[in-house]
Formats: structure tokens, C-alpha cells, sequence
């Protein structure tokens, strides 16, 4: 685990580099920083597009994350969803169409919303 800070407003915030499957960065700060310094934790979560994790006693609490961040990660989910019922669907001998039926298919819809 690689642990870097970061200086905002003159507050110092750990960042976590868990090294995933993509680089994420934690923002985690006490729950009190959010009573304190509500505008600080604004600007972080938008201008990291990444949630920042609130602890009480040591222990995690709150999640609290960009308007925009939470739109993408919510759209993120449904497509998740929706990719996982088509595999599903095919698991459960669900018929496929070809790649030429698929863009056959879209230009008509495109055709017909003209």
C-alpha cells in the first residue's frame, strides 16, 4: 500500500493507493471534517471526481461523492446490469443476432427516427 498526502486549505489528507485494477486514490477524512469544513470536502470530491470516505472512531461511516461522480458510477451500474441480463439471457439459450443483423437493426432505428 502506497500512502501519499495532499495539502488542501492548508489540511492535510492521506490518499491510499491500493494499486487495483486501475489506480485509485481514497480520500478518507474524520467525520468532524465535514461539519468543520463542508466547502473543503465540496472541492475535493469535484475536483477528484472520487467519493470521500468519512470514519467515526477510526471506523468508516459516510460515503459522500460529486453530484457528477455519483450520475457516472449510477450509470456505470445500469449498463453493468443490463450486460449481465444479456448474458444471462444467452446463457439460457436466448437467440443471438449477428453483428450485421445488429447494425442492419440500428440503421433502421435511425432511418425511422429521421
Amino acid at each position: 500500500m502506497d500512502i501519499q498526502s495532499t495539502t488542501i486549505d492548508s489540511t492535510i489528507i492521506p490518499k491510499y493507493n491500493y494499486n487495483v485494477a486501475r489506480s485509485y486514490c481514497m480520500t478518507i477524512l474524520p467525520s468532524a471534517e465535514i461539519r468543520q469544513r463542508y466547502n473543503n470536502v465540496v472541492r475535493i470530491c469535484q475536483e477528484t471526481g472520487e467519493p470521500v470516505y468519512l470514519t467515526k472512531n477510526g471506523e468508516g461511516e459516510l460515503v459522500v461523492m460529486d453530484i457528477k461522480a455519483f450520475e457516472r458510477m449510477k450509470e456505470s451500474l445500469l449498463l453493468e446490469e443490463k450486460i449481465l441480463e444479456s448474458y444471462a439471457d444467452t446463457a439460457a439459450g436466448a437467440p443471438m443476432q449477428s453483428v450485421d443483423e445488429v447494425f442492419a437493426a440500428m440503421e433502421k432505428i435511425i432511418k425511422d427516427a429521421k
